[in-house]
């Protein structure tokens, strides 16, 4: 009986030794998989430069007083709103987090949410012949395991709401998305009560959690409409319509001209990739009516020659951005805001700008507040190590609950008679899964001479936060924060390059 039972056990092992092993295969051949198959025709777009007309800056801010309370100051989903009160012919959304959901410890600041829902009802209503289209991740229905009440009220309104297509995208988690792909997509998913919702109340199929597990984002945020001229503008920023990111620290750019066209036909390749002809072909319409001949500025608008702008996604962002750092040199300096650094070759740039003479300034989200829960601080904790030890100037955003979210870069170089300041803001966090075709993400590149408005008013947002101006705590010393700690790294490192990790 004894010997019987040895074999039968012995079988049963040999069987969950041979599923295992069966697993492990496929996820290696979904790793393969994963580069062997290109991205998208909608990724890793780069337009050409093109004049900066009419270009704005804005800016969310947080700060502590005196006595160590949070204030805010807000200034982005005010411009967003005017702009949607301002349209008639076309508003195209494109962002990423749109609900109410909050965390353990609710952000009662502002209901973007719903804010932003209501313009666009209202608008639609005013103007019956008004085309809004309202590109989203699936994130905001747990990926169909629930669904979204601002989104069918919006719908319900008319306008047409476009859930990105993820599974077109190259797989970010690729141990795990092989599996998924052959055995769990297939199943579909709907409305369920096997498990909390992740991300606010009620409850979801055990299918969303494991859709989740795939890690993939259309992670952008931007807007387009057309303004009382007729003309048409544009929006890029780093802020989310989601009530409980309210209180973030957020930037924003706003431009007309030409590199809103740019802006369209990104757009209208996602739309493409996501099974949504009708809409991308309106844009492409609107893209040759609102065409403007070479060289001209539309009435009522402001060209500016000594600024150009770029819109840039996907990892052609990380290629301008390498190239922007590798060209500073001693007398230069690169200055960062960033929610999430984690990108080895934007690190190693950085170090290497560091050891040219140029002065690298870094302000960094110490990574431990997430909509109520708590985060050990990776990766920007292990990374900030890693450039202090270069001798690099690290300093902490002074947060209290909410998030350091803004993604901006600042290059300021001289070659010879000329000097220039560029800047990058957007969605984009500089990290693999941001800056490698894996998420969608939209950034705007602008440059101009150093004296021009919006060069002064950028360089404002950062020597603010860095030197603490007019006695307001924006950052803290290196030291408050410092963590060194090999696990941190070993999980950062590991995460970073696996894609097993949320950044």
């Amino acid at each position: 009986m004894a010997l019987v039972s040895s074999v039968k056990i012995s079988r049963a092992m040999s069987k969950k030794r041979v599923i295992l092993l069966a697993l492990l295969a496929y996820a290696f051949l979904g790793m393969l998989i994963r580069w062997a198959v290109p991205p998208p025709p909608a990724v890793g777009m780069a337009g050409p430069q093109r004049a900066a007309v009419d270009v704005d800056f804005y800016e969310d801010r947080s700060w502590l007083d005196n006595q160590g309370n949070r204030q805010l100051s807000q200034a982005i989903f005010d411009e967003i709103l005017s702009m949607i009160r301002q349209s008639s012919k076309l508003i195209l959304v494109d962002m990423f987090l749109f609900n109410d959901w909050q965390g353990p410890t609710p952000e009662t600041h502002r209901a973007l949410a719903s804010e932003l829902t209501d313009a666009l009802v209202v608008q639609k209503q005013q103007n019956p012949d008004l085309r809004v289209i309202v590109i989203s991740d699936p994130i905001n229905t747990v990926y169909s395991g629930t669904r979204s009440a601002h989104f069918d009220a919006m719908t319900d309104a008319g306008i047409e709401v476009v859930l990105t297509r993820l599974t077109e995208l190259q797989d970010s988690n690729p141990t795990w998305s092989g599996i998924w792909r052959l055995l769990i997509r297939p199943l579909g998913n709907g409305p369920g009560d096997w498990l909390p919702n992740p991300f606010g109340e009620g409850r979801v199929s055990i299918r969303s959690y494991l859709a989740l597990l795939n890690f993939k984002a259309n992670h952008r945020k931007l807007l387009v409409t057309d303004s009382a001229s007729g003309s048409l503008r544009a929006l890029v920023s780093s802020a989310n319509p989601h009530d409980g990111s309210s209180a973030h620290r957020n930037i924003a750019l706003s431009f007309a001209g030409e590199a809103v066209m740019d802006l369209l036909r990104s757009e209208s390749a996602l739309l493409t990739m996501s099974g949504a002809n009708e809409q991308a072909a309106a844009l492409e319409k609107f893209i040759v009516d609102h065409a403007s001949p070479p060289g001209a500025v539309p009435d009522g608008q402001k060209h500016n020659a000594d600024a150009s702008i770029q819109i840039l996604s996907e990892s052609r962002i990380r290629d301008a951005l390498l190239t922007s750092i590798d060209a500073a040199q001693a007398d230069d300096s690169v200055s960062m805001v960033m929610f999430y650094l984690s990108d080895r070759k934007i690190v190693s740039a950085l170090k290497a700008a560091q050891r040219r003479g140029a002065t690298v300034r870094v302000l960094l989200d110490n990574n431990k507040d997430a909509f109520g829960r708590s985060k050990n601080g990776v990766p920007n904790k292990p990374v900030a190590v890693e450039l202090f030890a270069e001798g690099i100037d690290v300093r902490w955003c002074a947060t209290q609950g909410e998030q350091c979210h803004a993604k901006w870069l600042h290059v300021s170089t001289a070659a010879g008679d000329s000097s220039s300041d560029v800047f990058y803001v957007g969605s984009a966090n500089f990290t693999r899964r941001n800056l490698a075709d894996l998420n969608l993400e939209t950034d705007v590149r602008i440059e101009s001479v150093p004296d021009h408005p919006i060069a002064v008013k950028m360089r404002g947002f950062f020597e603010d936060q860095w030197n603490n101006t007019d006695g307001f705590t924006y950052s803290h010393d290196y030291e408050k924060f410092a963590e060194d700690s090999l696990w941190l790294t070993m999980q950062y490192r590991f995460m970073e390059s696996t894609g097993l990790s949320t950044f």
